[in-house]
Formats: structure tokens, C-alpha cells, sequence
């Protein structure tokens, strides 16, 4: 692996702790040794995970960047290094972002599954906003009330895990 960033290594560390339910959901996955695929995601150190996972059962995987501002090249060339092709890195212009496979096989759009929904959105985004703002703050909002924007799963689970009070959301 080429020189790994210190805060990527650490992200990585954290993930590895308070995100066992996403690596343990390899085990129930059928073997895709067979089987090609093409995630389109936001290339941030969240998504590792997911992709450790699909890697564990076979399939050969692809990652394009749903946005390129979200794409960071420590996590691409950590992909790359667990055998998942991503070609595009942040600096890259927008056409290689928005180059795509000529994909000939069905296509799983994950924002409309339901675990997106509540597992992800409600919890992994929580954990990845709660370590961020507390690192970055060092304050803490516990038993606080305080305005939530986008009072959906993304905008109340990690205020819910911080302890704060919230109002006229759900």
C-alpha cells in the first residue's frame, strides 16, 4: 500500500471498533465470486466498510464517485489496495467522475433500500457525525436542546446518540 495517511489509518481504527455489524454482515452474503458489480458512492472512509465486506464474498467490485467532492484519494487508493477498482480521485475533472461501466446486469440502487434507511443513515452516519463533531469541538451537547436541521434519519439519529433534546422531529 502506498503511504497511508495518519488520519485515514485512525478513521480506519474507529471503524473497525463501532461498526461490527456491517463486516459481520458478510457472513450471511451468498458467495460472488462469479459475479461484477459497480457501486456508485460517496468515496469517504464510511464506505469502507461496505466494501470490506463485498470483497470478503468475491465479486469483482468497481467504485465510481457519486460526487467528487466527497471523494477522498487516501480512501480511493485504500479500495484499490482491497482489490476494488476506483478510478477517479478528487483532483481528477468531473468527466472521470461521471464515467460509468457499460453495465449489461441489473442494478441495486441503495438509496432506495430500506436498510439505507435505518441502518445506515440513522446509525453509521450517526456514529461518523457524533466522532466528527466531538473531535472537532471537543464540546459536548448532552441534555442540551439545540436546532436540528433535516429532521430525518440522517439529521435525528445522530443528535439522539449525542443525548440532545429533540423537538418536533420524527
Amino acid at each position: 500500500m502506498q503511504r497511508r495517511d495518519k488520519t485515514l489509518v485512525h478513521e480506519l481504527e474507529w471503524l473497525r471498533e463501532f461498526t461490527p455489524a456491517t463486516r459481520g454482515a458478510a457472513s450471511s452474503l451468498p458467495p460472488m465470486d462469479r459475479e461484477r458489480m459497480l457501486v456508485v458512492c460517496h468515496l469517504n472512509v464510511k464506505m469502507i466498510s461496505y466494501f470490506e465486506t463485498l470483497v470478503v464474498v468475491g465479486p469483482k467490485v468497481w467504485a465510481c464517485a457519486a460526487n467528487p467532492a466527497t471523494t477522498r484519494d487516501a480512501v480511493a487508493e485504500h479500495l484499490n489496495d482491497l482489490g476494488v477498482r476506483v478510478p477517479a480521485r478528487f483532483v481528477d475533472p468531473s468527466e472521470r467522475h461521471a464515467a460509468r461501466l457499460d453495465l449489461t446486469y441489473p442494478v441495486f440502487i441503495w438509496a432506495g433500500a430500506p436498510i439505507k434507511q435505518g441502518l445506515h443513515n440513522r446509525h453509521l452516519v450517526c456514529l461518523m457525525a457524533m466522532n466528527t463533531f466531538l473531535n472537532v469541538t471537543r464540546l459536548s451537547l448532552y441534555g442540551k436542546t439545540v436546532i436540528v436541521f433535516g429532521c430525518g434519519p440522517v439529521g435525528v439519529g445522530p443528535a439522539r446518540h449525542l443525548g440532545v433534546v429533540v423537538e418536533g422531529c420524527d
